[in-house]
């Protein structure tokens, strides 16, 4: 399923919904556990 923007903007517009941290941060709290439990890094 490919990511679509534009419905989340539209949810966004709707709802008056704002994400409370950016996608950067949200991606680092994925990944650290992985990383502190020594999974190997892919590229």
């Amino acid at each position: 399923m490919p990511f679509d923007s534009y419905g989340i903007l539209k949810f966004c517009e709707a709802t008056g919904w704002e994400p409370e941290i950016d996608f950067e941060e949200g991606a680092d709290h994925v990944y650290e556990p992985y990383h502190e439990a020594g999974a190997p890094e892919t590229n």
